[in-house]
Formats: structure tokens, sequence, C-alpha cells
């Protein structure tokens, strides 16, 4: 059925093109997995999902030569020179993804990333991440802190992104990681349509090239097997095997890198077996074996004699083999002649036997003489036949001999030539042998002149554009022919269905038990700390409220002081106490009118920063310039509301405010940061052409015997009331007062709203008189002890008191961060 010679043309160009397309997955899968193809995607795909507007803010900051170098990396698919420090870095750095990569050693093709990373692995990553730099009691709590204040230094988009998944997920952290798989199972789908694209563009240079280097020209093998019969059915039989051989389906079906053992495997072996056999049968190949170069090799006279004799035995051989040649070519042309003469004749006797019993003649004299005619034509082809083979077996002997001359011939030469040479003398008497000698010119100029030639580069073409559709659809459609042809492939057994087992007898799993956690109460080491841990929170409540804590005084006895905004409030915090059940107030308990504690903001004096939109209404002491331990960037510290600029304290960096100092030159750019809790600081990236790459200014202007250091503050301190000092830019010197004690809690008036700072260090003028150290424009300077370490940074400050962070509580989450 349908066994026609068009329906074996397109089997046959269907097996070509399914062998060599097999060919050129196995070359793209080799190449792709030398060049890492699919770790690179998947980096470049982590890039566009974490490093949102990361490239384009550091190229404005270089030059021209840099921008081509970043475009070349960008075109090779290379990480930008920036990478490690950026997020997608630091995701890749963490533990849990940094050992799934095969080696750890850099060489020119080994695997640094892995290929393949799961949902699972994504998301787990990225929330231990966010865990490992937010604040709080849980999980919880750490990653809504770690996304409030950006210590990921997430970019805008990126940002939004994530924050805007975790809204969506109301909080709930498992609903988070499902909003988060989400996302990375999307980005990955894409991911594999641009792995595909890539592989598809690489299939078709690769079938271009093998085109043309195994002279796959389409145009021409169509002809041949049109015009060949012997040929089409020996590719049919080739592709019935073929269809048949679950060695070759296995191997079609494993067409992807994650298979790659499986196509390099049996499936290869096959394929270099049925291609070797199909270029037998289609001739192809450039068959530079069979090409020629001419030789010449000059004979000298201790060889003359020797060659004079080979050549008279070489010519007689050649004249015979020219004699017998012409002889054989006689013969079989009356081979030729006498096989379709029998033919005519054996019709004519079908012919004349129908006419004589149609007619009822009985005279067969005309038959018997066709008979014999017939007879004779058959002996004479008899006898030409044994003669031609004859003539074929004196070629034969013949041709021995001339193989053995020329063996004799290379051996006195030491040439290699490849047929028999001619003895040839010129007009100055010098002898020499000319003959076809192995090709020694260039062959990939060779290729490319025949490609040009004849229009053969249009087959190639073609050729490529098939192998490009890949070796699953060649075999698909090559099963489908020969099922056409009528010599059809076993079908496959169809799966059975797959019935799903319960067993209702199974117990229904028991609810858990509901475990209320017991409240537990904490030792104190006095009544004043019970005190302030029993009604901080109630006096809190009051508005006129913002602080209760303990603190000590010169003769080291322990007391508490509430701080309120107005003397009108203190009758109001008396009548609140005894409503709570301390009716006779203990005398170390007093009530100060310290005003309200705003941060410090509003005059543009040296060293100060600020938001480049609102520096002349909103500044702040430029407090350190930071390094990171990870790369070699820098960034400017202050406190957020300085370095925010406006009302949104709320907002994460949204567009990456550009930082100016007091000359208005371009510091940094706004990055991580916020007011959460113990912190009120933000981190901003210093740009390469930022005036101040140190802190030798503040180390100058504090002379610090050394590089700047940090300590943590311990109870200690307070107790002894510690000296601290810090320098004002405003009035250009070095301020000092001492630390009255650390509050738990302190309600700050920001410029938007009131908001509570937790574990803040209050400082005043000396243990015994209540006058603030620092003035609007101190927010952000770093206080320093007397042995040169730094312990805080200014944040606000009221009529009596200067407030501070802890920058141990900053260290603690950013400890990859350290003084400049």
């Amino acid at each position: 059925m349908f066994d026609s010679p068009g329906v074996n043309v397109v089997i046959g160009l269907t097996l070509i093109y399914l062998l060599y397309s097999l060919l050129a997955s196995i070359l793209s899968e080799m190449l792709a997995t030398s060049l890492n193809l699919r770790s690179v995607l998947l980096r470049v795909a982590l890039e566009r999902m974490l490093n949102d507007g990361y490239y384009a803010r550091r190229n404005r900051w270089h030059n021209g030569w840099n921008n081509l170098v970043n475009a070349v990396r960008w075109l090779l698919l290379l990480p930008n020179r920036h990478f490690k420090s950026s997020l997608a870095g630091r995701f890749y750095e963490h533990p849990s993804i940094k050992y799934l990569a095969k080696v750890e050693r850099r060489s020119l093709f080994a695997e640094m990333r892995p290929a393949y990373i799961t949902d699972v692995y994504f998301v787990s990553t990225l929330i231990r991440m966010l865990i490992e730099m937010g604040l709080g009691a849980d999980d919880k709590e750490r990653i809504a802190s770690a996304l409030q204040l950006n210590t990921l230094h997430m970019q805008r988009r990126t940002a939004e992104n994530i924050r805007s998944i975790y809204r969506e997920a109301g909080g709930d952290t498992e609903a988070f990681k499902e909003g988060l798989r989400k996302w990375y199972n999307e980005t990955m789908d894409r991911t594999n349509g641009w792995y595909k694209r890539k592989m598809q563009a690489l299939l078709l240079v690769l079938g271009l090239v093998i085109a043309m280097v195994f002279n796959i020209d389409s145009i021409r093998i169509a002809k041949l097997l049109a015009r060949d019969p012997q040929a089409r059915e020996q590719l049919v039989a080739m592709s019935i095997a073929i269809a048949k051989d679950t060695a070759i389906e296995k191997t079609v079906a494993a067409n992807d890198s994650a298979h790659r053992a499986a196509i390099l495997d049996a499936g290869y072996a096959h394929l270099q077996r049925d291609i070797s056999d199909a270029r037998l049968v289609l001739g192809m190949g450039w068959n530079f074996n069979r090409q020629t170069s001419p030789v010449t090799y000059n004979v000298d006279s201790a060889l003359r004699k020797q060659v004079y004799e080979w050549n008279a035995a070489a010519a007689s051989v050649r004249q015979a083999d020219s004699e017998l040649r012409v002889k054989a070519g006689k013969d079989r042309l009356a081979v030729k002649t006498l096989e379709p003469e029998i033919k005519h004749a054996d019709r004519e006797i079908t012919d004349a036997v129908m006419t004589a019993l149609e007619r009822n003649v009985k005279d067969t004299g005309y038959i018997d003489s066709l008979r014999q005619k017939s007879k004779r034509l058959q002996q004479l082809l008899a006898a030409r036949k044994t003669v031609l083979a004859n003539d074929s077996a004196e070629l034969r002997s013949l041709a021995s001999l001339q193989q053995h001359n020329l063996y004799t011939i290379n051996q006195l030469t030491g040439e290699k030539f490849t047929g028999i040479p001619a003895l040839v003398v010129d007009d100055k008497k010098q002898t020499s042998l000319q003959g076809p000698g192995p090709f020694s010119g260039c062959r990939l100029w060779y290729i490319f002149t025949h490609t040009l030639s004849e229009y053969r580069w249009l087959g190639f073409l073609l050729t490529a554009l098939m192998l490009s559709l890949g070796a699953p659809f060649w075999f698909d459609l090559l099963k489908k022919l020969v099922n056409l042809r009528g010599a059809g492939v076993r079908p496959e057994p169809t799966e059975t269905a797959v019935v799903a087992v319960t067993d209702p007898l199974l117990p229904a799993a028991a609810k858990p038990a509901v475990i209320v956690p017991t409240p537990v109460i904490p030792l104190f080491a006095n009544v004043q700390d019970e005190f302030v841990w029993k009604y901080r929170a109630g006096l809190m409540a009051l508005p006129q409220v913002r602080a209760v804590f303990s603190y000590y005084d010169r003769q080291g006895e322990c007391r508490v002081q509430v701080n309120v905004t107005e003397a009108a409030a203190e009758p109001e915090v008396r009548k609140l106490l005894a409503k709570l059940g301390i009716t006779d107030q203990p005398e170390w308990l007093k009530v100060v009118v310290s005003g309200i504690p705003v941060s410090h903001v509003r005059e543009l004096p040296p060293h100060s920063v600020g938001n480049r939109d609102n520096i002349d209404i909103a500044y702040g002491s430029l407090s350190c310039i930071l390094k990171d331990a990870t790369n070699k960037d820098k960034f400017v510290l202050s406190c957020w509301h300085v370095l925010r600029g406006d009302t949104r304290l709320d907002a994460i960096t949204l567009d990456h405010p550009a930082i100016v100092d007091d000359r208005g030159s371009l510091l940094a750019e706004l990055e991580a940061g916020g007011i959460l809790d113990t912190l009120d600081y933000g981190l901003a990236r210093c740009t390469p052409e930022a005036s101040v790459q140190s802190n030798q200014w503040l180390a100058t202007a504090l002379k610090l015997p050394a590089g700047l250091l940090h300590r943590p503050i311990v109870a200690e301190d307070a107790k002894s009331h510690c000296t601290l000092r810090f320098y004002d830019v405003i009035k250009e010197k070095v301020v000092t007062g001492v630390l009255y004690t650390v509050c738990e809690q302190v309600q700050i008036d920001y410029d938007d709203r009131s908001r509570i700072v937790q574990d803040v260090l209050v400082l005043m003028k000396d243990a015994d008189t209540e006058l603030p150290v620092s003035q609007p424009g101190n927010s952000g300077a770093l206080l320093f002890d007397t042995h040169h370490k730094a312990v805080g940074m200014i944040i606000a400050g009221d009529d009596h008191y200067t407030y501070a962070i802890k920058l141990s509580n900053f260290f603690n989450l950013h400890k990859e961060k350290s003084f400049a």
C-alpha cells in the first residue's frame, strides 16, 4: 500500500534528516554541557528575578569603554562584574545553593553554578536569607522586618514584587512560600522557552556545519533517490529497521540535556552505524580519500635505470589493460544488445503461439524457426557472458599487477603515488615521474568553493533548516510514513488505568492537642525593674508618656523615671498608677517633664548628608563609611529619616534617591534601611566618584589613634554612667556627654507619625544636670567611648536627653558590614 517511488523518496530523505538531526542533537547537548548553557540561563533568569535595576545604576557611573565591555558580557551571557555583590550573587553563595554545583574550583568549562534548582530550594533559600537578615522573636517577624528594612538590598521592582507577594499572603509564612514558589515556577517555564530557542538556533548552526562537512545536499540526494531504485529500496529497508529499533527510540525520547547519558550510550553506537550505512548507499561526503593532487618526482641518475625497467614493465601492463578494457567494453555492449533481442524474440514466440491458437493453425514451422532463433541468441549471450567473465578475471589480474607496480615505484621513490605515474623527459633531458597523489589542498577551502558552486549552498541551507526541526519530529514522521507504506511498526501497548486503592478501615487521624504556653515571668534583680516590666505598657498608653525606664543614680541606687511631654501630664500619671494599684508611690519613682522626643532635622554644616530632593529641609550627620566583606562596595550610614528625606518613612526605597553632601556632590544611592524595633538607620551605596570614600575625616576630628572600631554596650556602662562623645557637624567640634541609661522603649515623633524605638541609649550633659547633649542636625552622629570604640548612633532628642540606637544591634543584623 502506497509503495510508490515518491513515498520512498520522502522516506529516504526523512531517514537522512533523522540520523543527522540525532547527530546534531548530540553535538548540541555536548556543546551546551561544555558551555554550561543551562546553568548560565538559570543564572540569567535569577538575575532578572532578583537583580532588577542593578546593572542600569552601575553602568551609568562608568565610562563608554566599560559600557561597551558590559554590552559584550551581556551578549555572551556573562555575569556583570558586580554580580557577586548583588542579591542574585549572594543567593548563589548561600550554602544551600553553592554546594549544588558539581565543582568548586574554577576552570574553563567547570560548572561553578548548578544547572537545576528546584522551587523548594529556591523558596527555602530566599526565606532563610530573609530570616538571617531580619529582626524578631520568630521567623514570621524576622521575614517581615527584613522586607520592611530591605536588609537584602533588593532593587526597586524586585522589592515591590516580593513585598506584594507577602501582602497577598496576609503575612502568613506558608502562603508567602507558596507565592514565591509560583513566581519561581512561572519564571522557570519562560527559562525553558529561552533554552529551547537557544538550542533551536544552535541546532540550525550545527545543521549547516554538518551539512557542509558531510556534503548533505538535500536537492542532490532527492535527485539521486528519484533515479536510483536500488538506493531507494536500501534506505526504505533501513527506515523500517530503525523505526522498529527501540534503542534509537529511547535515544530520541531522551533528547534532553537532563538525559545526556542516554543519548551518549547505546543510541550513539547505533547512530554511527546507521549514518555510515546511509553514506555508503548515497555516496555522501566529500571523499577526500579519492581526491588527488598532482605529484612530480625528479629521478636522479642512481635510480634512472631501475625506473626505466619499471616503466617498461608498467607500460606493457597498461597496454594490455587498455586493450582488454576495449575488448571488455565491446563484449559488454554485445551482452546489452543481445538481452533486448532475446526478449523481443520471446515476445514474438508468444504472439505467434497465441495467433496459431486463435486461428487453429496446425503448421508450427514459423514458431519453430522463432524458437531456434531465440535459442541461438541465448547461446551467443551465454558465450559472450563467459568471455566477459574471463575479461573481468583478466582485468582483476592486471589490476593486481598495476597495484604491484605502484607499490614498487613508491618503494623506489619514497613518494605516495595513488595511481601509476608516467615517465616524462623534458627538453633538458631531466627525467621525472608525474602522477596523482593524495589530496594535499586545504579541505576547508575545497568545501567552501564547492559549496558556492552549482547552488550547493541552497541544498545545505535546506538541510540545516530540516535538521533544526529536531530528531523527535523526524522520528515521528518516519514511523508514520513507514506505517503509510504498509510495513508498519508494532503498536505500543496501551497503559492500563491506575486504580486508586484506599483503605476505609484506617482510623481518622486524631486532632493535635492545642497547647497553651504558660507565660514566663522573668526574674528581676530589684523591684524597680519589676515595676517597669509590669506598668510600662499601661503608662505608655497615655499619649503624654514617652518613656518609662530604670536607671542608677550617683550613689548606685536603682530608680524609676517616667518621661512626659508637659507638666500637666504628671497628675495623669499619678492617677493612672493609683488605678493600677500603686496608691503609695515609692520614693524611687519620679516623673520628669522632658518634652517631646523628635528626630533631629532642619543649614547645611560640613560633613552633613541628606536626600538631594529635600536637602534644604532635612539633613543629618554623615555617620561613617562602611564596607562590605563580600566585595569592594562602600556604603554611607546615617539615620533612615535623614537619608529618606521625606515623610514616606514606612516605604521601602522606591526609586533609589540620591544622597548628597553639604556641597551637593553625589555620594551614594539609598538602598536599604528603615525604622523598626531597635533600629533607625539607612544604607546608601557609594558611587565611585563619591567625595568621601573613607572615615579619615572622623578619625581626625575625634583624634582616634587607630581606625574605627565598635563594641556593644554592657550593663556596667549604664551603672557607671560612662562618658560618650561625638563630632558635632554644626559646631564643628567634639561634644561630650554621659550615658544616663538604656531604655527599653522610647516614643519618638517623626515627620509622619510617632514610633516606638526599642533598646535605646539615653544620654545627657552630665550625671547631675538634665540637659540635652545634641541639637537638630546631629542625627546620624556616631557615639564613642573613652576607649575610642563606637557604641551608638544618635537618632533623636528632647529638652533634656539625647537618644541613640546601639551599633551592636545594627552589626548583629548586617554582619557582612564593617568600618571602611
